[in-house]
């Protein structure tokens, strides 16, 4: 039972909680947690699955209140916000604050609904490999495959999923980045490139450059008008 916490909100405190219980459990920052500058990707994902948990935790607390608790956890929460809590972030990377808390939260609450607690223990052991995996649970609980490895030249970054429903966790399965003179040029291993490749002639600027070749599409943006110009995907 959670005792006072002066101004803090108890749901937050009971988050926090869990964090220092996954850590002396676990270990959050060695082994399977530890930092991977080099995939960010798979970082993303082990962080997912540490804030669902957390979030998860959370939301089970709040739902446990009587109604005159709920009334005080909402006045606390209320006075803990900022004024403003967007700050004028570009939403690409609101949405990359929000996703291990969202995303996170619903594939903890798949994987505990498929085998419990025990599941659960077990994905902090071997968490996803993969943002796809966290948006598609079924993915990971099928033994999480790998990202494919979409070839680019140096100096490229590899993509992260952070569009939610549509099925895209189950369509996704790699992709790379590239940022050149020229402009961008991406790759994306998906399962139906054909479909992905007419979205994105709808959804991209005239710029951009469009082809597919079975699972592979590939895109460039050029900074010049692209009369004329093609882009390979093979």
């Amino acid at each position: 039972m959670l005792g006072s916490g002066g101004a803090a909100p108890r749901s937050v405190i009971a988050h926090e909680v869990t964090h220092a219980l996954q850590d002396e459990h676990f270990h959050l920052t060695r082994g399977a947690f530890a930092p991977r500058p080099r995939d960010h990707d798979g970082e993303l994902a082990a962080l997912a699955l540490v804030e669902g948990d957390a979030m998860d935790v959370q939301s089970r607390y709040v739902a446990s209140l009587s109604p005159g608790e709920l009334v005080g956890e909402l006045a606390r929460t209320l006075g803990s916000i900022p004024s403003d809590p967007g700050g004028g972030s570009v939403p690409y990377l609101q949405r990359e604050l929000l996703y291990p808390y969202t995303a996170g939260e619903d594939f903890v609450r798949a994987v505990r609904a498929r085998g419990g607690q025990r599941l659960l223990d077990r994905a902090f052991r071997h968490p996803p490999r993969t943002t796809a995996a966290v948006l598609d649970p079924a993915r990971y609980l099928a033994g999480d495959p790998p990202a494919r490895v979409v070839s680019l030249p140096a100096g490229s970054y590899d993509l992260v999923d952070h569009v939610r429903g549509g099925g895209s966790g189950r369509s996704w399965l790699g992709g790379r980045l590239g940022v050149g003179p020229r402009g961008l040029e991406l790759r994306l291993a998906v399962r139906n490139g054909a479909s992905l490749a007419a979205a994105l002639e709808h959804a991209l600027p005239g710029s951009a450059v469009i082809a597919f070749h079975g699972q592979l599409v590939c895109v460039r943006i050029l900074r010049t008008n692209p009369s004329g110009q093609r882009v390979s995907c093979r």
